[in-house]
C-alpha cells in the first residue's frame, strides 16, 4: 500500500481483513470464480481494469508495475493468484471504485459493513469479517 500511497491504518484494517476473511470463507461463499487470496473473479478483475483503471491512466501505470512483466501479459487473472501485492492493489479497488473506503477511526464493525455490502461473496455477512479478525 505504501507502493500506492496508501498509508490509511483504516485502509489497511480493511484490506487486511478482507485477506482474513476471504481466505476463511467456505468455498461456497465466495465467488464461483474466485481467484486467489482475496477470492477476486475475473470477471471483476477485467471490469476494475476496463471500467475503471482504463480511465485513471497514472493509477493504471501504478497497479500495473505490482504485476509480473510477462504473465500478466498472457494470463492476468493468475497475478491474482501468486502476487499478493498486485491482489491486494486490485481488493483496494474494489472498494474505492464503489467508493466505499473507511473513514478515519472506522471500527471493526464498520469494516465488516464496507466488506459484506461491497466486495463479491455468496451469503457472507459482516460476522464472517468480524470472527476472521477475531481468530488472526
Amino acid at each position: 500500500m505504501q507502493y500506492l500511497q496508501l498509508d490509511c491504518p483504516q485502509l489497511q484494517r480493511l484490506l487486511l481483513g478482507t485477506l482474513l476473511c476471504m481466505s476463511s470463507l467456505p468455498t461456497s461463499r465466495r465467488a464461483a470464480d474466485a481467484v486467489g487470496p482475496f477470492a477476486i473473479p475475473p470477471r471483476l478483475h477485467t471490469l476494475i481494469w476496463d471500467d475503471y483503471l482504463a480511465f485513471q491512466p497514472d493509477l493504471a501505470s501504478k497497479v500495473r508495475g505490482l504485476a509480473s512483466q510477462h504473465c500478466f501479459l498472457t494470463d492476468p487473472h493468475a497475478e491474482l493468484g501468486y502476487n499478493l501485492g498486485y491482489a491486494a492493489a486490485i481488493a483496494w479497488l474494489v472498494y474505492q471504485r464503489q467508493h466505499m473506503l473507511p473513514k478515519a477511526g472506522a471500527s471493526l464493525a464498520s469494516l465488516a459493513r464496507i466488506w459484506e455490502a461491497s466486495y463479491p461473496h455468496r451469503g457472507g455477512h459482516a460476522e464472517d469479517f468480524r470472527r476472521a479478525w477475531r481468530s488472526n
